[in-house]
């Protein structure tokens, strides 16, 4: 979204607030977004010094990575920057504390979706207590017992050292 910050750069506005959806567009794997990210934002201008701060949140449905049932999760994430004139970053070092405010306007989708992805979780469970499932059997640990024989259990990359380190 483009935001006009005319009126805040000349000292008519002291502050803006914004709320629109974006479309995710980042491809997931495993993960369906079936609202847009709900952008929520305000802009102040406190003598000169302009700030940006934005919450955003979303649902998503994914699978649970221990037990592979499907799930509802939500996703909240927060950021600040601060805004300046076009032309006043001097070097690439400030680019991501910075935001420039080019011929009047602002355009942070790009920005939003980068901390959307930065800030996404890489663990999804259905609970935090989910057993998963048995590696040999296959069997929801949650819902039922292992079906594995207990020759079975034991058999595996790791019964050998496990065996000599018994026997020590």
């Amino acid at each position: 979204m483009k935001l006009d910050l005319s009126n805040v750069l000349a000292g008519q506005q002291k502050e803006i607030s914004f709320d629109y959806p974006l479309t995710i567009e980042d491809d997931f794997y495993g993960v369906a977004f079936p609202e847009p990210l709900n952008v929520h934002g305000i802009i102040k201008n406190m003598a000169g010094y302009i700030s940006l701060e934005i919450t955003a949140d979303t649902e998503y449905d994914t699978y649970c990575d221990r037990c592979s049932k499907p799930i509802k999760c939500r996703h909240e994430f927060q950021f600040s920057r601060t805004l300046v004139k076009e032309g006043t970053i001097e070097n690439d070092d400030e680019e991501g504390v910075y935001l420039e405010i080019k011929g009047g306007f602002l355009e942070a989708d790009e920005e939003i979706r980068e901390e959307f992805v930065l800030s996404f979780p890489t663990k999804h469970l259905c609970d935090e207590d989910c057993k998963g499932l048995c590696q040999g059997c296959g069997a929801d640990l949650n819902i039922e017992k292992c079906r594995c024989s207990k020759e079975k259990q034991v058999d595996s990359v790791w019964a050998e050292a496990l065996k000599k380190l018994s026997e020590e």
